[in-house]
């Protein structure tokens, strides 16, 4: 493993909001640095940010191919809601 600098990027989150929602884009760490709580502290700085302007509801959606990801946002509080062809939309509960 590299040491870590103070320069290096870890991890990323983005996040969209309307007026009563938010919608989480992006939530990636990297590979090295995953098991650490980076991916939940990330995700729960952008709740933060949402619950703090009075959103009603917090989404995010997981690319088909991408189902490994489900146990982590079902542990972080998160449900299925709807899903589509690409995607299933979680909302957190």
């Amino acid at each position: 493993m590299h040491d870590l600098l103070p320069f290096q990027v870890i991890g990323c989150v983005t996040a969209t909001m309307t007026k009563s929602n938010l919608e989480i884009g992006t939530l990636a760490v990297h590979p090295e640095h995953q098991g650490r709580g980076h991916g939940a502290r990330l995700l729960e700085a952008a709740e933060k940010k949402g619950r703090n302007s009075s959103v009603q509801k917090i989404m995010l959606g997981v690319p088909s191919c991408r189902t490994d990801v489900i146990p982590f946002f079902t542990k972080m509080g998160y449900k299925v809601g709807k899903e589509a062809l690409f995607q299933g939309i979680l909302e957190s509960v």
